[in-house]
């Protein structure tokens, strides 16, 4: 109910200055409409595809050779991945709707799951490091866990991307 009455109000050609929501809309459609045109979803997607395989590449290295160097630098990376994913997502979701009409294809589904799963997993591995900072020790017993999460988060990044890069260069 609220969606369709939101969608009617977004239509509107020219809404009266004296109408509250109006400014809001107008704002909202300003903001939607430069972040399709500036491209803020394919630039601000790099942060996490960029980082994520870095942190598990200095996650399993810190692991094989108990260097806690190297873990910090994966979990500084990591919250780096989990401030951007807001933008990610946002932006993601405005381009679908502008570019795509909001046509709900199983790319678009995938892509939506994915990301949810790399903000979630971002998410629990900070707050996991924060609340166990020897996690990546060979000594914690739940460093396996730890790093198997850091693979689910990777491998939804890779098939987000993936879908993406369908999504982009058709047929290519």
């Amino acid at each position: 109910c609220f969606g369709f009455e939101m969608n009617q109000l977004i239509k509107k050609e020219n809404p009266a200055p004296s109408d509250n929501i109006s400014y809001f809309l107008r704002g909202y459609n300003y903001l939607s409409d430069q972040t399709s045109r500036h491209h803020v979803h394919p630039i601000s997607v790099h942060i996490p595809n960029g980082l994520l395989p870095v942190s598990v590449i200095f996650i399993v290295l810190a692991m094989l050779f108990h260097f806690n160097p190297l873990a910090q630098a994966a979990f500084y990376n990591m919250r780096v991945v989990l401030m951007a994913m807001p933008i990610v997502l946002v932006s993601g979701y405005t381009d679908w709707k502008n570019r795509y009409k909001g046509k709900l294809s199983y790319r678009f589904v995938i892509k939506m799951i994915c990301g949810s799963v790399v903000l979630l997993s971002s998410l629990v591995l900070v707050i996991w490091q924060i609340i166990d900072p020897a996690v990546m020790e060979g000594t914690s017993m739940t460093r396996w866990g730890f790093l198997s999460l850091c693979f689910l988060m990777l491998a939804a990044a890779v098939m987000a991307g993936y879908q993406g890069g369908k999504l982009v260069f058709k047929g290519k």
